[in-house]
């Protein structure tokens, strides 16, 4: 597992390029983050995305996570803002202190969305790293 250090615009670009899928920015916004929301698309920024998102998604199953609730702990340890490469099991949670209380918010590429307070997650035996790029 490794998190690594990105531009803090790397995030909002990401997001920026689903602007066709999105009707505004507020919508990367969970209502329980009280941090602000943007209102335009120039105003995107890291710091007013609520949700992480896969990077690296080219033919995903019904079950492959595409985005969720920012505020990721690995193994009751809180994931950092960054490129988070998941290359070994882990216990992906939620913290206590922000959203949702200890529970988290998981968008599946069948278009479901699940909410628990952890899941035990690896990566593919045969294939690389999950990379989530966290706000």
């Amino acid at each position: 597992m490794r998190v690594l250090g990105l531009d803090s615009q790397e995030l909002p670009l990401q997001w920026k390029a689903r602007t066709r899928e999105l009707s505004s920015p507020r919508v990367l916004r969970c209502p329980t983050d009280r941090r602000p929301s943007a209102t335009t698309w120039d105003g995107l920024a890291s710091t007013n995305i609520s949700f992480f998102l896969a990077l690296g998604v080219s033919d995903p199953g019904p079950q492959t996570r595409l985005a969720g609730d920012r505020n990721l702990t690995t193994n009751g340890v809180p994931v950092a803002a960054g490129l988070f490469c998941l290359t070994e099991p882990v216990h992906l949670g939620w913290s206590l202190s922000e959203m949702h209380r200890g529970r988290g918010n998981s968008v599946f590429a069948d278009g479901s969305v699940q909410a628990r307070a952890e899941w035990i997650l690896a990566p593919p035996a045969d294939g690389p790293a999950l990379r989530f790029l966290v706000p």
